[in-house]
């Protein structure tokens, strides 16, 4: 996601930290920090890939009769997903890319798919859900986009 080769670790959860530190101590031979998960934000600006729940929010952070569907439908990942808590208290606590959410409104991190660059992965041949929105704001002559510098 930031242009430069990387790897994604797959395991039990049980051997997460065996492995992490493995991976740091063979690792340190050839110049491996430990950067910290400000730079996963980072990484992806660079890439040009934003990555939900990092560079922009899902409106079902404040849509509670989303959260309500997604409660009774899913009930059991929801409640050991989050403790029993839900996504309310996870608002409360919830770091976006080193900024508190009580900073700002959370709608200001809201995007539709034009904004992120993914209009390419519309496919406009059926009726979906938002379809006359993304239209209309295409034809608006748009200008917030997230992009990349370089």
């Amino acid at each position: 996601m930031a242009g430069n080769l990387g790897f994604e670790v797959q395991g039990e959860v049980e051997d997460m930290l065996d492995v992490y530190k493995k991976l740091i101590e063979v690792g340190n031979k050839y110049g491996i920090r430990e950067i910290g998960f400000h730079c996963y934000c980072m990484n992806h600006n660079e890439g040009g890939y934003p990555q939900a729940s990092e560079h922009f929010m899902s409106a079902s952070m404040t849509d509670k009769g989303f959260q309500e569907w997604q409660r009774k439908t899913f009930e059991n990942e929801y409640n050991s997903a989050f403790d029993g808590g839900g996504f309310e208290g996870q608002l409360e606590s919830f770091d976006f890319c080193g900024t508190a959410y009580d900073e700002f409104n959370i709608e200001h991190y809201y995007f539709n798919p034009i904004e992120l660059g993914l209009g390419y992965c519309i496919n406009w041949n059926h009726d979906f859900r938002g379809k006359q929105a993304l239209i209309d704001y295409k034809a608006s002559g748009h200008t917030r986009n997230i992009v990349t510098l370089e």
